[in-house]
């Protein structure tokens, strides 16, 4: 019987091959959105880790209960403690993640993504070296000599695959070294590393103390055996309160531990709050579409009134028509999903390319492919949409009356129904077409204004580098000035540099930021102090940005720790300043990273200069102090330079022609001064700022192409609606225009059926809209979730794609002739 209904169901899809193709291919686009979505999700959140016993995998942080949701990474003394008195883990592991690690390999420079790592860092994964021994518990020693395991990509481009690798020489950070092994192709945990190195060569644990903070560290374990991550979670909290108590001075606050899944660590709450959105947003695409095929279904079942009529004389029963019908609607379902699934294989190829040319790139275990978790969604899908587009043009059909439709002529009594019912399933896809075009263009809009944020200097013509020190090499504040004020005095008496001068600014993202107190200013007790950004710069700094001072001086060139505490203000923190005081900015004095000791000193105001958006792009003032555009700009000391060892380079062209010869010159003029060191991210500031905002593009982009198969689809459906209701009134139009009806007032009367559809659909969506874009407020930059402008534009949109849809069908009637419409009937 099943068989016989698929045979028969192809048999009929055949017979009409142009409604075939146009409802498997408006269900394809359907499936194959959702799908390609639901491939990103799964990667995203479900697939997991690519190593034996997953679920066994746990993050550790330490919590600060005094400070809801702050969690941190750990000191290295806190977690000896907790590998020492732990017994809720089979092996735990520290690791600092997305470091630089600068190897020379055969003369050449170069600069890895890396991680610092301890010696059970590979069994802890249950992951072993495809060629060497890799790091053993003697490399994580004091004294060790430096060895590395390198990964197989770097393996294959700069080292040509030789099998021969092992002890290879090298220079890593500074230090002599050689490679211990090499890591199985696609490995490259946590996220996109190249290299690990052993975690002694950043931190000796032999010589840490409690006072130890400046490096902290991740911390991932694997559960022993009957332990849940509760139990895990519990244990680590009774070891941190034991912590506190011992070195109160320390770790005031820590006295609890967060235990959860490793995948979860990568996943957090905007990235989940994202894919949700996007799901549902691929949903609505999806339910837009099953629509247009429910209404092609529909008009289709009044052409088959008769054959219906006949099969149920013939003894059909109710059911076994249902079931016919459903099962051509399901076969649809079946076809439109090859399509889809098709669709969704060329989409996620390249969603995959663009994503790789992040700069932040998705850890590398987030691969988005067709496993069985997403062909078991796509059969779900699949029939889930049969169903949904077929139901209702089945029970329709199944309640011919053979009677009436055989008294009557090829109208069938139906065709009333089945129209209002079409025209409800359209005022559904106009409201969730409204919906979808609405969040599109919020996002759209957000990414718009991130685009034209203004710097306050030229971001295109400057060419910028990012370099790295390291202890070994450089092993003072002396040192390291030293390195910086040679190369940016050789990078400006270069003939083709105009000027050329260096901050810690990275990627020209946010600067650095920090709290801060004004002398002469009273704080209430318990509340937070002001935020501010900061930024330490060359004194050349802002005639190599060529931006102007608007008031005061620079301060000196702060070379030397004696020198005069003298910082420069941009406009925001001036404003500030003035209100605070007598109106007086020069001279007024701040300090920041304070402690109520007074241990650290006051810094003296000298220039002011404009803001410089050191706030970051996209970075919403309105949303917290934490974005404030206040700040200032601080000199480079020696002391300074004990903290920061990374800084960025960035120099102007004496001409537009010779700007894309900078990074050469740069390149050049660092290994002049130390041939050991790389650069890496030379580009200009500009592509450095599209750059970081590629994911954010994605997203507008995704939302931007749901929203046009959404318009498709929803300008079709009202068309093929107003087509059906046009030929389905035919006779009626005739006898109007018999009797003296006006083409304009047949246009005017189709029109109006079709803008009441719009209306209503409008009007639901408006409310839905209104209702659900709140969630994509923290999305959101300089916009608002309910923006006017974007809902009005919205709506002018759709009127006039329904305009469109409505207006041919509408001339169509104007031009029927009264004869062949009544000779029709």
């Amino acid at each position: 019987m099943v068989l016989r209904n698929f045979i028969y169901g192809i048999r009929i899809l055949l017979k009409n091959p142009g409604f075939s193709l146009i409802a498997i291919f408006t269900l394809g686009l359907g499936i194959g959105t959702v799908t390609s979505q639901f491939s990103i999700l799964n990667g995203v959140l479900f697939k997991g880790l690519p190593f034996p016993d997953t679920e066994e995998l746990a993050h550790v942080e330490r919590r600060n209960v005094e400070e809801e949701f702050f969690n941190a990474e750990v000191p290295i003394m806190d977690y000896l403690a907790w590998e020492d008195q732990q017994t809720a883990f089979e092996s735990m592991t520290p690791f600092f993640t997305r470091a630089t690690v600068n190897m020379t390999v055969d003369g050449d420079p170069i600069r890895y993504s890396g991680s610092f790592i301890w010696h059970n860092f590979e069994e802890t994964l249950k992951v072993k070296p495809v060629l060497g021994p890799g790091l053993t518990e003697a490399d994580n020693q004091s004294g060790a000599p430096m060895k590395v395991v390198i990964g197989y990509g770097p393996w294959q481009s700069d080292f040509n695959g030789n099998p021969n690798v092992i002890g290879k020489q090298v220079i890593v950070n500074g230090q002599p070294g050689t490679i211990a092994g090499v890591m199985p192709q696609g490995f490259e945990f946590p996220v996109a590393e190249e290299i690990w190195v052993p975690l002694v060569h950043m931190v000796d644990p032999a010589e840490a103390t409690w006072d130890d903070d400046e490096y902290t560290f991740e911390v991932m374990g694997r559960l022993a055996e009957g332990k849940t991550f509760d139990d895990a979670s519990l244990e680590l909290s009774t070891i941190m309160k034991r912590i506190a108590t011992e070195h109160p001075e320390h770790r005031e606050g820590y006295v609890a531990a967060d235990v959860k899944s490793l995948v979860e660590e990568f996943t957090d709450d905007d990235v989940f709050a994202m894919m949700m959105v996007m799901m549902t947003a691929v949903f609505i695409v999806l339910g837009i579409a099953c629509t247009n095929v429910a209404n092609l279904l529909l008009a289709r079942s009044t052409l088959r009134v008769k054959e219906i009529a006949i099969r149920s004389a013939l003894g059909a029963s109710r059911k076994s028509i249902i079931i016919q019908m459903l099962t051509e609607s399901l076969l649809i379902s079946i076809a439109g999903s090859i399509v889809g699934v098709l669709l969704s294989l060329w989409a996620i190829d390249a969603i995959m390319a663009y994503m790789n040319q992040m700069p932040n790139r998705i850890p590398f275990w987030m691969t988005f492919e067709m496993d069985g978790r997403v062909l078991a969604f796509v059969i779900f899908v699949t029939v889930l949409s049969g169903l949904f587009s077929g139901l209702i043009p089945a029970f329709r059909a199944s309640k011919t009356d053979v009677n009436d439709v055989l008294k009557e002529s090829t109208r069938g009594a139906s065709s009333i129904t089945i129209g209002k019912i079409a025209r409800v399933l359209v005022i559904g896809q106009i409201a969730l077409c409204f919906l979808l075009l609405v969040s599109s263009g919020l996002l759209i809009r957000s990414m718009n204004n991130v685009w034209k944020e203004d710097f306050g200097f030229d971001t295109i013509n400057k060419m910028t580098a990012r370099v790295g020190l390291f202890e070994s090499e450089y092993p003072t504040g002396e040192s390291r000035v030293e390195f910086y004020r040679q190369v940016v005095q050789g990078l400006n008496s270069n003939p083709m540099i105009k000027n050329a001068a260096i901050t810690n600014r990275f990627r020209f993202e946010g600067s650095y930021g920090t709290t801060y107190l004004i002398e002469g200013e009273t704080y209430e007790e318990g509340e937070p102090y002001p935020f501010g950004r900061w930024e330490a710069v060359s004194p050349n700094y802002f005639e190599t940005l060529e931006v102007p001072l608007l008031e005061g001086r620079m301060f000196t060139s702060n070379i030397s720790a004696e020198d005069p505490r003298e910082i420069v203000v941009n406009q925001s923190m001036a404003a500030i300043l003035r209100e605070s005081g007598s109106g007086e900015v020069m001279g007024r004095r701040l300090r920041y990273d304070f402690e109520i000791d007074g241990e650290f000193e006051w810094w003296t105001v000298v220039g002011v200069v404009p803001d410089l958006l050191m706030q970051g792009p996209g970075n919403d003032e309105e949303t917290g102090r934490f974005s404030t555009p206040a700040g200032f700009y601080r000199p480079l000391y020696s002391e300074f330079f004990d903290n920061i060892r990374f800084m960025t380079l960035i120099a102007s062209p004496r001409s537009d022609n010779q700007l894309m010869q900078l990074g050469k010159v740069l390149r050049q003029e660092v290994q002049r001064v130390d041939p050991n060191i790389p650069l890496y991210f030379v580009d200009t500031p500009q592509n450095l700022i599209n750059q970081n905002q590629m994911q954010n593009r994605l997203v507008a982009v995704l939302f931007m192409a749901f929203g046009a198969i959404a318009i498709l689809l929803s300008g079709v459906g009202l068309y093929g609606v107003i087509s059906f209701g046009v030929n389905q009134r035919r006779n009626e139009i005739g006898v109007r225009m018999a009797l003296g009806a006006r083409s304009d007032a047949i246009i005017r009367m189709i029109l109006v059926q079709g803008a009441f559809q719009l209306g209503l659909g409008l009007l639901i969506g408006l409310a839905l809209a209104l209702a659900s874009t709140r969630m994509l407020q923290q999305f959101l930059y300089q916009v608002d979730a309910a923006d006017p402008i974007t809902f009005l534009g919205v709506l002018l949109f759709l009127a006039l794609i329904a305009f469109l849809a409505t207006l041919i069908p509408a001339l169509r009637a104007a031009k029927i002739q009264p004869m062949q419409a009544l000779r029709y009937e």
